[in-house]
C-alpha cells in the first residue's frame, strides 16, 4: 500500500506479509505482524512482532509501544514505551525505552 499519508482505523491490525510505504509518514493504532514498514518521516505504531523478518526503516523519528522479533533502520530517535525484545535497532539518533 502506498500513500502520501497512511492512518489505518483505530484497533485496525496489519496482518503478516503487508507491506506498508508511505511519504509522509505511518500511524498504526493496532498490532503489526511480520511486514516490512517504511516511511520517508516519522512512523507511530501500537505494536510489532516481526517473527524476525519485519523490518521498519524510517527517515523520521519512531514511536512504538513494543518492539519482537524485529529489524529496525531508523534515521532520527527510537522511543519504545514498554520493551525491546530479540530485536536489532540501528538509528542515527538516540534509543530510548521508558
Amino acid at each position: 500500500m502506498y500513500g502520501n499519508l497512511l492512518k489505518l482505523a483505530p484497533f485496525g491490525d496489519v496482518p503478516d506479509d503487508f507491506d506498508l510505504k508511505a511519504t509522509k509518514g505511518i500511524k498504526v493504532s493496532g498490532h503489526i505482524g511480520a511486514c516490512n514498514i517504511e516511511s520517508e518521516e516519522s512512523i507511530e505504531i501500537a505494536s510489532m512482532s516481526g517473527k524476525e523478518t519485519g523490518q521498519i526503516t524510517c527517515h523520521g523519528d519512531l514511536r512504538a509501544s513494543f518492539l519482537n522479533q524485529t529489524t529496525v533502520a531508523c534515521y532520527g530517535d527510537v522511543y519504545v514505551m514498554n520493551e525491546i525484545r530479540n530485536s536489532v535497532i540501528k538509528s542515527t539518533g538516540k534509543v530510548v525505552v521508558e
